[in-house]
C-alpha cells in the first residue's frame, strides 16, 4: 500500500508492508475474538445452575419453615420422603417422553427418506437405495425406553 504525504511543497511517498509480525497479531486477535464467546456461553451456563441451585435452596428452606411451623402448631406432618420425591425427577416419566422421542424420529426418519427414494429426482440420486432404514436404529431406542419405562410401571403397581 503507498501513502503520498503531502508537507509544503515536499511529497513523500511512503510504503506500508503488511509484516509477519502484524498479521499474527491480527490472527491471534480474532482468536481471542473466538475464545470470548465460549467464555460467555460458560458464564452464562454457569450463572444458569447456579440460579437452579438458588431456587432448589430456597425451596428447601421454605419446606423447613413450614414444617417448623406445623409442629409449633402441633398438626400432623406429612413424611419428609414425600416432599423430596415430589421435587425430585420422574424417572418414569423422563424414560416415556425419551421413548416417544426417539420413536417419532426413527418413524420420521424412515418415512421421509422412503418418499424420497420412491419419487427420485435430481436432488434426491445421491441418495444409496436402501438409505431409510437407517431410521430403524433411533425407533429401536425409542421402543427400548417405551419397554423399559412399561416393565418400571409394572414393578411400581
Amino acid at each position: 500500500m503507498t501513502l503520498r504525504l503531502h508537507t509544503g511543497e515536499d511529497v513523500q511517498e511512503l510504503t506500508l508492508r503488511a509484516t509477519a509480525e502484524d498479521a499474527s497479531e491480527y490472527k491471534r486477535a480474532k482468536g481471542r475474538d473466538e475464545r470470548m464467546e465460549v467464555a460467555i456461553v460458560m458464564v452464562a451456563v454457569i450463572g444458569y445452575l447456579a440460579f437452579r441451585q438458588w431456587l432448589q435452596l430456597n425451596r428447601r428452606n421454605m419446606i423447613h419453615r413450614e414444617r417448623l411451623a406445623a409442629i409449633e402448631k402441633g398438626v400432623d406432618l406429612p413424611p419428609l420422603e414425600q416432599e423430596a420425591r415430589r421435587s425430585s425427577w420422574n424417572v418414569q416419566r423422563f424414560l416415556l417422553l425419551a421413548g416417544l422421542v426417539w420413536l417419532s424420529l426413527g418413524i420420521g426418519t424412515f418415512v421421509t427418506l422412503s418418499a424420497l427414494l420412491a419419487h427420485p429426482t435430481p436432488v434426491t440420486q445421491g441418495i444409496p437405495q436402501g438409505m431409510q432404514w437407517i431410521g430403524l436404529a433411533p425407533a429401536c431406542i425409542g421402543l427400548s425406553h417405551m419397554i423399559v419405562y412399561l416393565i418400571g410401571k409394572r414393578r411400581e403397581n
